[in-house]
C-alpha cells in the first residue's frame, strides 16, 4: 500500500496585514506575498504539523478538486509535499516567527547594481549639544603585541573605586572608534575606522553614560569620531543611573556600576538605504566587530571591559536626538578600572 503524501506549511511563511485590510502571508526568501481567505488560513494553520490530504478539511471540494488545490499551493510555495510526517520537522522548530523573519531577510544574497535609494542619508546632528570636550591621546602609551592582548581579553564584572582619567578614555576611543579617513563619497559617510562595517557605512554611534572620569562632568555624551571629541548632551540624572543599572549592571549581575558605559545605537538609514533587506543583519554583524575592537583596545590599555546584550526594542534614551525611530539599539559596553 503506497505511503500517502504528507503536506506541511512552508515554515518560512509569515503573516502580515495589507494596506487593504486583508491578511497576507509573506515568503520573505522568495520575496512573494499571497492574500489568503479564511479557508486557506485555517488550512495553513492546520498544516503546521504534516498531514495527508485525507485528514484535512476539504472545504466542500471533491477529493480530485482538493488534490488539485494542494498541488497549486505546493507549486506556489505555500505548502511542501513530503513522503513522511517526520521529514524535515526540525528545520526551524527552535525559532520564533520573528527570528525566522530576520533569518530570511538577513539571508538576502544580493542587492541592485546601484544603491537601494539614490538619496544619501542625512548626517547625524545633535542640536541640543551643550558644547564639546576635546579628548587627549596618550601617545606615550605603546600598544602591546596582538597575541598578548588577545590572550588577556576577557569580560570584567568588578571595578575599583578610582576614576578613569580623561586621557585613558581619549586614548581608548582613539584606538577603537575614530574615523581614520573617508573611503568614498563624503555624502554617503563612507569611512575607514578600526573596526569594519559593510560598505564602509558605519551606522553605529557611541553614546557614553559617564559616571566617574577625572576632568569630565558626569552625564551623557556622544562621541564624534571625526573630530575625536565628546559632545555633552545631558547632566547626570536618576534616569541615566537607572539606564546604566538596567542595561549594564543587572545583566552583568553586579551592584557597583562602571566608571563609563556605552549605549551603542545604529543610525540605521546609513546602512538600510544602501543594503536594503540585508541591513539589519549587517548592523548586528558590525556591532559584533565593534564590540571586539572595544574589548581589545581596553585589554591593551589594562582597563576593565564587559559587553551586555540587553536592548531597548524601541529606543527611548533621553540623550538620543529626535526622531528616536531613526535609531536601533544594538549593544552596551562597560568600561572601568
Amino acid at each position: 500500500m503506497p505511503v500517502p503524501i504528507h503536506y506541511r506549511r512552508n515554515p518560512w511563511l509569515l503573516p502580515e496585514w495589507s494596506d487593504d485590510e486583508r491578511l497576507v502571508v509573506n515568503d520573505p526568501r522568495a520575496e512573494r506575498k499571497f492574500t489568503v481567505d479564511s479557508f486557506l488560513l485555517r488550512l495553513l494553520n492546520r498544516l503546521s504539523v504534516p498531514a495527508p490530504a485525507r485528514e484535512l478539511d476539504h472545504g466542500g471540494r471533491s477529493p480530485d478538486e482538493f488534490d488539485a488545490l494542494l498541488q497549486r499551493l505546493v507549486d506556489a510555495g505555500l505548502l511542501r509535499a513530503q513522503a513522511t510526517a517526520g521529514e524535515g520537522d526540525d528545520l526551524l522548530k527552535d525559532w520564533s516567527d520573528g527570528e525566522i523573519a530576520m533569518l530570511a531577510r538577513g539571508a538576502y544574497a544580493g542587492r541592485p547594481d546601484g544603491p537601494v535609494e539614490t538619496v544619501p542619508p542625512q548626517p547625524l546632528v545633535h542640536p541640543e549639544s551643550r558644547g564639546t570636550v576635546k579628548l587627549p591621546v596618550d601617545c606615550r602609551r605603546a600598544s602591546r603585541p596582538l597575541a598578548e592582548v588577545l590572550s588577556d581579553r576577557r569580560s570584567v564584572r568588578t571595578y575599583g573605586p578610582e576614576p578613569l582619567t580623561l586621557a585613558e578614555l581619549g586614548t581608548f576611543l582613539h584606538r577603537a572608534a575614530r574615523v581614520r579617513a573617508y573611503s568614498g563619497p563624503a555624502e554617503w559617510q563612507m569611512t575607514t575606522r578600526p573596526s569594519p562595517a559593510g560598505g564602509g557605512l558605519h551606522s553605529l554611534e557611541l553614546y557614553l553614560i559617564v559616571r566617574d572620569v577625572e576632568g569630565l562632568e558626569a552625564g551623557s555624551y556622544h562621541y564624534d569620531p571625526v573630530a575625536h571629541v565628546l559632545e555633552r548632551l545631558t547632566d547626570w540624572t536618576g534616569r541615566l543611573a537607572a539606564m546604566q543599572r538596567e542595561l549594564v549592571c543587572e545583566p552583568m549581575r553586579m551592584t557597583d556600576p562602571p566608571q563609563v558605559s556605552f549605549y551603542i545605537a545604529s543610525h540605521h538609514a546609513r546602512t538600510r538605504k544602501y543594503y536594503g533587506p540585508m541591513a539589519l543583519r549587517l548592523i548586528h554583524q558590525n556591532t559584533g566587530c565593534l564590540l571586539q575592537t572595544l574589548y581589545l583596545a581596553a585589554a591593551d590599555l589594562g582597563l576593565a571591559p564587559c559587553a551586555t546584550g540587553l536592548l531597548e526594542p524601541e529606543p527611548g534614551a533621553e540623550f538620543l536626538p529626535e526622531p528616536k525611530s531613526a535609531f536601533v539599539h544594538t549593544g552596551n559596553f562597560a568600561l572601568g578600572r
